[in-house]
């Protein structure tokens, strides 16, 4: 890999780091000597990026064949394109050199098999659908697409496993590297393994963070969270450039950051999960509606009044969102794991009619579930005996639901085979579902004593 990534796609990284390859094949980047924080670790041109811009004989037929709009499936298959072209692919080398075990996640396991090891979790079905979707696709789109841009390929080679093996190259090793190459295949930087980390924290220069919109400061992160590498363009026009932002010890790993993904997300596109990571997120499915016994029209009445709520009021639009998605996010915020949205959605479908009244007479959802959410906060620290009784029922709710999934995933955690090739991340998987129920339980109890000392008689 070394010499065709210098030679061939004239990607340059600094004499201070060395590309190593462990036991398994898979590679990690380390630093030789000292490196300082602002060092240019690596430049790569952008010719070197196997993109779609620098593929375009596939991304000329991606309209034709329905791919323009699904990018992953679009990168993956002008990634198989260049596989099957052989060493006339300027990336031949490059593609030849990725080993197997480090392209493992779990989109290669059957469905029988993620049924039997990941039974209960959250985002199983997630798994199971994205591998119906990839066959999907290789059977409508992309196997004609390859056929028309490589017609003497024979057809043994056009298989749907290779084409699987090529998505979980996109999807465990693309970074996005500017708006023309989009996602990309980026030499050098994809060695870079991941590590949990803020990041904002390289963002703290500008003073916020551009997606969450909150004030970052750089002193308030801890040091261990603060990334190592910043994969960003210096001269827009023509190279990637890689640049230290903290200082690495001589013979430490250089890592990069993947994101602030959840152990669900990392295990699904890379195939590993973290012990100890603050980002985990699960799904709690919401009941049928005659589960917490509400009428299909009393609840069209409901929505209604949500939709119609939501053009001024961000927590109805939020609760439409949960609607629609069908589950609650559970994770761990500023404000707890039940933010207001959670809150809300638990409120809405258990409140009595005149609640309910009056919060479409105040044409806003948020006030009543502040007081929820945080009691004694917007200047009210008493709520009457109704008020409190809609968040005591919304409560017992969420710890019905919670309780149930947990006594789920406990017991579905001892089915798992032993010889399972992902054991040690189920393990995981399991343990941050389990702890995200038991810490929501906690809170919902707390939160509960809470309301009930707010209540005044009328």
């Amino acid at each position: 890999m070394d010499n065709w990534i210098t030679e061939v796609l004239r990607v340059h990284y600094s004499d201070a780091v060395a590309i190593r390859q462990g036991q398994n094949g898979s590679f990690s980047v380390h630093a030789k000597r000292d490196i300082l924080s602002g060092s240019v670790v690596a430049e790569i041109p952008k010719a070197a990026l196997l993109s779609l811009k620098n593929v375009p004989t596939v991304t000329e037929l991606l309209i034709k064949y329905h791919l323009d709009q699904d990018e992953d499936l679009a990168l993956s298959t002008a990634i198989l394109y260049e596989k099957l072209k052989g060493k006339e692919s300027n990336w031949y080398g490059y593609l030849e050199s990725i080993p197997d075990e480090s392209i493992r996640t779990p989109l290669s396991l059957s469905p029988e098999t993620l049924l039997r090891n990941l039974q209960g979790l959250s985002f199983l079905q997630d798994i199971i659908d994205e591998k119906e979707r990839i066959r999907l696709a290789w059977t409508h789109a992309v196997r004609p697409l390859l056929e028309e841009c490589l017609p003497s390929i024979t057809h043994r080679r056009l298989t749907l496993e290779a084409f699987v093996r090529c998505f979980q190259i996109q999807s465990s090793r693309a970074f996005f590297a500017d708006e023309e190459h989009r996602d990309s295949l980026i030499p050098f930087a994809d060695l870079l393994n991941h590590k949990i980390s803020v990041l904002s924290f390289d963002l703290a220069i500008e003073g916020k963070d551009e997606e969450s919109k909150t004030e970052v400061s750089p002193k308030a992160i801890e040091e261990h969270l603060k990334p190592e590498i910043l994969v960003g363009n210096v001269d827009s026009t023509s190279k990637i450039v890689l640049t230290a932002l903290k200082d690495v010890k001589s013979g430490k790993e250089i890592f990069n950051t993947y994101g602030e993904c959840a152990n669900s997300m990392l295990f699904m596109e890379y195939g590993f999960a973290l012990p100890d990571n603050p980002f985990n997120v699960m799904k709690l499915f919401l009941p049928l509606l005659s589960d917490v016994g509400m009428t299909d029209r009393s609840w069209r009445r409901r929505f209604r009044t949500i939709e119609t709520i939501s053009q001024s009021d961000s927590v109805a639009t939020d609760v439409l969102e949960i609607l629609e998605d069908g589950f609650i996010p559970v994770k761990t915020g500023e404000s707890g794991i039940w933010t207001m949205s959670n809150v809300a959605w638990a409120v809405l479908v258990t409140c009595t009619d005149s609640i309910f009244d009056d919060i479409q007479s105040n044409g806003s959802i948020e006030v009543i579930v502040m007081q929820a959410v945080e009691p004694g906060s917007v200047g009210i620290t008493k709520v009457s005996q109704d008020v409190a009784s809609c968040f005591v029922t919304a409560c017992n709710l969420l710890k019905h639901m919670a309780n149930s999934k947990l006594k789920e995933l406990i017991s579905r955690r001892k089915g798992q085979e032993m010889d399972f090739i992902y054991a040690k991340e189920a393990k995981i998987l399991y343990d941050d579902e389990i702890e995200l129920l038991e810490r929501a339980l906690s809170e919902l109890k707390n939160r509960e004593l809470s309301f009930k000392s707010c209540i005044v008689e009328r």
